[in-house]
């Protein structure tokens, strides 16, 4: 297990929720990684885009981090997420031996369909900011519904 506590983004935990929330969906990626990379820091990075930058073999490294949806959607999003968080809090209020949430149905053409999208819509978006940085990775959670994930 590799320490990622000493990163600052959780030495000095935004008081922004997404901000946070971000941070604590990072770090299985972040614990993984040093498998293979040695970084020095991991910081917020304002303005958002990108959400993170990565201190690691002596570059600057742009991190964005974005969901993993089951099929294309519109301005809203996927909904379901607003759910499932509302279902967590309910099932941490009201524990019982089991709890299921339905997230729906989708075929794998709509998911890779979605993923297309979403890889296109952030390479669009890295165009404005990726030159400040000497890498860009583009990390994508895919569990929590994504039918990407297990």
């Amino acid at each position: 297990m590799n320490d990622v506590s000493r990163f600052s983004i959780y030495r000095k935990m935004s008081l922004n929720p997404k901000m946070r929330d971000e941070a604590m969906d990072i770090s299985p990626f972040l614990d993984g990684i040093q498998n293979f990379v040695l970084i020095d820091d991991v910081s917020y990075e304002l303005p958002d885009p990108p959400d993170f930058s990565v201190k690691a073999m002596g570059k600057t490294i742009w991190l964005e981090l974005t969901k993993s949806n089951p099929k294309r959607f519109g301005k809203r999003g996927f909904s379901k997420f607003n759910d499932f968080k509302k279902w967590e809090r309910e099932k941490e209020e009201k524990p019982l031996p089991r709890h299921e949430f339905e997230w729906g149905t989708y075929t794998l053409r709509d998911s890779l369909a979605a993923f297309q999208d979403e890889i296109e819509r952030k390479a669009e978006r890295a165009k404005t900011y990726h030159k400040r940085f000497d890498e860009t990775w583009l990390v994508i959670q895919s569990e929590k519904g994504s039918p990407h994930g297990g």
